[in-house]
């Protein structure tokens, strides 16, 4: 099946030093994405005039329909992307009278002159079409070399994308939508290593044809799962995409979210409210991330009541009425100080639905018995209670990530009746 083929080209020593990320890049890739085009490479590329004739040039040689570049058509010393371009054409810059006088007016209803750097902003490299821009004063441009499509485009995120969907967009559907169709889901595997779902992923799709994954680990635990489905039709699209989605369902089972568009605190949100619940929290090496992922969502209140931050064993005493003895005996990382700090939290705030998550996060603290990464969690529902052992491998901050995901999927999985953890070191049900 023929797919255009496009490549990025991102401008900018602020994104090359890391002092800034992309933005750009996940918009056009997913609005491309949507047009059945396919990405061939987005590469970064300093504010240097040689260097931006170099990467086009390379671009260019791919034999690709699309290029996109962005950034650098500013009126700033540092803009040098279309004397940059127009090396790589082998052609000159020229003066656009049409946008001079377009740039002259907007100065002058401020009042104010045209300066004699932003006037840089209305040359272009010969042959090529300006794209006006609605958000800013530097154009854009478009331009033809042999079969591929160049459109060079602002860096300033909000002016990409209005001329990347009021103009670029447009522009390749008119010459290359129709070719094919796709249809694209996106799905998050919980509790799972980025190689695992890879391997499990890639297996349960099989001969599932016109079928591409694409794997995104987060430090949260979590794997988000893309995947694009081409067909010759929008309804061959569809259903090819159906079929490797039921592939996912089946293999991950209760280890991915039951839908493509949802968060696991959504989920967990929803089921909730299902029952007219609430949910309360004890946290200790999770330091308030369950209590902040859940204020994260609009409307919490409906759902949430709040977290109780018991760092230190002063407080698990003093807040959570936790014997000392019980701490002096198993230890303040354990199963008992789990349980017990779930059962106090739901008693305290008469929430329905309570959990205790306790561990350690590193780097110090950790021991031959009870190692960095150990994590204690308890949730409790009316009539059923469990407590689970989880060891997390990474940094203090991916830990306590990591922690905070086990704890909200462990309450997920218990109101939606699936199968608990495997990690249950206690369970009760009255």
């Amino acid at each position: 099946m023929n797919r255009s083929r496009a490549i990025f080209l991102s401008v900018g020593d602020e994104i090359v030093s890391g002092h800034k990320q992309d933005r750009n890049a996940p918009l056009l890739v997913r609005r491309l994405h949507a047009l059945g085009c396919e990405m061939d490479g987005i590469f970064v590329v300093p504010d240097r005039r040689e260097a931006i004739a170099t990467a086009l040039s390379a671009a260019l040689a791919q034999g690709v329909e699309i290029v996109v570049v962005g950034g650098g058509l500013g009126p700033t010393g540092d803009d040098r992307t279309r004397e940059g371009i127009a090396d790589a054409l082998e052609v000159e810059v020229a003066l656009d009278e049409k946008i001079r006088k377009k740039l002259e007016g907007r100065y002058r209803d401020r009042g104010r002159e045209l300066p004699p750097g932003a006037l840089k902003q209305a040359f272009f490299p010969e042959g090529a079409e300006p794209i006006a821009n609605s958000c800013g004063s530097a154009p854009g441009f478009f331009l033809l070399k042999g079969h591929t499509r160049l459109f060079a485009l602002p860096g300033v995120p909000r002016e990409f994308e209005a001329m990347l969907d009021r103009f670029v967009v447009p522009e390749i559907a008119r010459h290359f939508v129709g070719s094919s169709s796709v249809r694209q889901e996106q799905w998050q595997v919980i509790g799972v290593s980025e190689a695992e779902v890879d391997e499990r992923a890639s297996r349960a799709i099989g001969d599932v044809a016109d079928v591409r994954l694409s794997f995104l680990a987060s430090n949260r635990g979590i794997v988000e799962v893309h995947m694009a489905a081409y067909a010759d039709s929008d309804e061959r699209a569809e259903q090819v995409c159906r079929s490797a989605g039921r592939a996912l369902r089946k293999e991950f089972k209760a280890q991915i979210l039951p839908s493509s568009d949802t968060t696991l605190v959504a989920c967990l949100a929803d089921l909730l409210r299902e029952r007219e619940w609430r949910l309360a929290a004890a946290e200790s090496c999770t330091g308030g991330l369950i209590g902040k992922r859940m204020t994260d969502l609009p409307g919490a209140s409906d759902v949430f009541v709040g977290s109780s931050v018991t760092y230190d064993n002063t407080l698990k005493r003093a807040w959570l009425n936790i014997p000392a003895d019980v701490i002096d005996r198993y230890g303040a990382v354990s199963a008992a100080v789990a349980r017990a700090m779930t059962r106090a939290v739901r008693e305290t705030s008469g929430a329905q639905v309570a959990l205790g998550i306790t561990g350690i996060a590193g780097p110090a603290g950790g021991s031959e018995e009870k190692p960095v990464g150990l994590v204690y969690v308890g949730v409790s529902f009316p009539g059923f209670e469990v407590v689970s052992e989880h060891f997390y491998v990474g940094d203090r901050d991916g830990i306590r990530q990591r922690a905070a995901t086990g704890a909200l999927e462990q309450l997920r999985r218990g109101l939606a009746g699936l199968p608990a953890l495997p990690t249950v070191v206690e369970e009760k049900r009255e």
